[in-house]
């Protein structure tokens, strides 16, 4: 049987089950949608920035006023501790009826450690302000040194180990916040351990090394502990448990390996295998969260796509902006370690991935269509789709989203070019038939993202960056000023600048080249989803053979079976490409798992 796409009446798109050698007549339907749906896929809806690049984001007078503003909520009144929001939280007012007082006035352990990365790698950019902003850094580090400090001693000898997973702390006092929360977390440990890493390794002083070893060992000793890393836990937006997630399973790895090469430079030989078999154990985040599309190669989930507990499929979360996060920040960690990462930004698994979320949050969210509509560059992501918590794109995500396509350019600027099947995979996800897969292409991608990002914040606005989009209205929504939004952004511009570090030279202007050519290099791995793993959507894998016919024609196949096998092939052969960290071999570990 044949399975053909054909319009039906009232602008709606039917899945049609046919014979192959039969009339269109005696076809049976399988399944319809609205022609709304088929119009906000791909080309539909993301649209590629042509012309100039977006310069009314990068003037260094708007990055002055993101980065004040940003600064403003670290180092509160000289305590170290990094505020989230101080602006009106009407989302949690709702989801609270009322009752969870001081809004975002806290310090939570992951947007922290988040925010203090943001900073170690801006104030170090060619946008940072020379030696005042070293010193700046320095300055704020080692008051958040002091404040973690505060916070483990608190978590050590009043509150016992399990408070190393609380998420929220009160800045008065430093305790944990004691109202209702979403409990477990296991994210902040390791978050905190990359933050303070990042730190060390500009402290020169013996004493003060002592003491921030003493501080990172205090969080890895947790991860490295057994039991830790499988504890059932609450994802990084606070609202559903699973012990398999892919930002919370990442964000320890990726400590635990770094720590252990920490370990090893510190003389700590016995404490740098502990780590290096506790990050063993956690196994490849990426392998176990491959999903089949419906139509097209395999894309990432923050949930497991078998297995998973309730509530991620209660709340429809088999795409979740959470997974671009978990993309961005695996990169960053392994290029700041100098090890090899878990799969390149421009893998065709992480385009797939990309025009899996483009279809939702088009068909999701009414100003994404509206944008488009008005050619406005660039798509807006958000959360997941059954998303109640304001419901709409969130300015963090979309940066993420940003920063994705430079870390790609700038992949691409160190000379690895595109195969063939991630150069469709790309045009597709893009909406671009003249896709070629260049450096200025994916600058242009990101671009585009923080176009349509800046379209939201109004004048009215005055720079100020609030949590959400309206996904009607399109105005900025709930918690402004908040600290991770200014991280993101900032951090997507210091991607940016990392692949195109030239002032007064546009994307494919004639200095191009020579600009391209001062990109900082990055370290090269790959993971594509093999062709075993997709259903093809009629453009995927080689020329059409016996076995490509025998993928198109099945014998009684309806969508279901599709989907069905489709996400066993993905599950049983998606890993391919990725680190085999469940090998016995001790010996390889160190060379080819050590990836994120």
């Amino acid at each position: 049987r044949l399975l053909v796409f054909r319009p039906c009446a009232q602008g709606q798109i039917g899945l049609w089950a046919c014979a192959a050698s039969a009339p269109m007549a005696s076809c049976k339907i399988i399944g319809i949608w609205a022609a709304s749906l088929a119009a906000t896929t791909g080309q539909g809806c993301f649209i590629l920035r042509q012309g100039p690049p977006p310069e009314e984001l990068l003037n260094a007078s708007v990055v002055a006023l993101l980065r004040s503003r940003f600064l403003a909520n670290l180092n509160v009144q000289g305590t170290g501790a990094v505020i989230a929001s101080t602006g009106a939280v009407p989302a949690l007012d709702d989801a609270c009826n009322g009752g969870c007082p001081g809004g975002y006035t806290f310090h939570w352990t992951r947007d922290g450690a988040l925010s203090m990365l943001a900073l170690s790698d801006f104030l170090v950019s060619p946008l940072a302000q020379g030696r005042r902003d070293s010193d700046l850094l320095n300055t704020i580090f080692r008051a958040y040194t002091n404040w973690v400090g505060r916070l483990q001693n608190e978590t050590a000898h009043r509150h016992g180990e399990d408070a190393s997973r609380e998420p929220k702390w009160n800045l008065s006092t430093g305790t944990p916040y004691e109202g209702g929360w979403c409990r477990p977390q296991n994210d902040g440990p390791g978050l905190e351990a990359q933050a303070l890493m990042a730190f060390a390794k500009r402290v020169q002083e013996p004493a003060e090394q002592a003491r921030l070893w003493a501080l990172i060992r205090f969080d890895l000793d947790w991860l490295a502990k057994e039991g830790s890393p499988s504890q059932n836990t609450c994802d990084l937006w606070e609202e559903t448990r699973d012990r398999n997630l892919f930002w919370n399973r990442m964000t320890m790895r990726t400590a635990l390996l770094a720590g252990s090469r920490l370990a090893r430079l510190m003389g700590h030989e016995e404490l740098a295998e502990a780590y290096r078999g506790a990050g063993k154990a956690l196994g490849n985040p990426a392998r176990d969260h491959l999903q089949a599309g419906t139509f097209g190669g395999c894309y990432f989930t923050e949930c497991p796509p078998h297995g998973a507990k309730n509530d991620c499929r209660d709340k429809g979360k088999d795409v979740d902006g959470a997974v671009i996060l978990t993309l961005i920040h695996g990169w960053r960690a392994a290029s700041s370690a100098g090890s090899p990462p878990m799969l390149l930004p421009t893998a065709a698994v992480v385009a797939h991935t990309v025009k899996s979320y483009n279809d939702v949050f088009c068909t999701l969210y009414p100003v994404n269509l509206v944008d488009s509509r008005n050619n406005i560059p660039g798509v807006l992501y958000g959360r997941y789709a059954k998303d109640a918590y304001g419901g709409g794109p969130w300015l963090l995500i979309s940066a993420a989203l940003a920063s994705l396509f430079y870390q790609a350019a700038n992949v691409t600027a160190t000379g690895r070019r595109l195969n063939t099947e991630e150069v469709h995979a790309w045009s597709v996800a893009l909406g671009s038939s003249n896709f070629n897969g260049t450096p200025s292409e994916f600058i242009s991608a990101g671009d585009s993202v923080l176009m349509r990002l800046w379209h939201h914040v109004r004048p009215d606005d005055e720079g100020h960056l609030y949590e959400q989009i309206n996904k009607v209205t399109g105005e900025q929504y709930n918690a402004k000023d908040l600290t991770w939004s200014y991280a993101e952004v900032l951090s997507a511009l210091v991607e940016r600048r990392r692949v195109w570090p030239c002032r007064g030279c546009h994307v494919g202007g004639p200095c191009e080249q020579e600009c391209l050519a001062a990109a900082t290099p990055r370290p090269d791995a790959e993971l594509t989803c093999p062709r075993d793993a997709v259903w093809p959507d009629g453009h995927l894998g080689p020329p059409a053979g016996p076995s490509n016919w025998l993928r198109l024609f099945g014998l009684g196949l309806g969508l279901g079976v599709i989907l069905g096998v489709g996400g066993t092939l993905c599950l049983k052969y998606g890993h391919r490409g990725l680190s085999e960290t469940d090998s016995d071999d001790e010996d390889d570990f160190s060379e080819d798992d050590e990836k994120f």
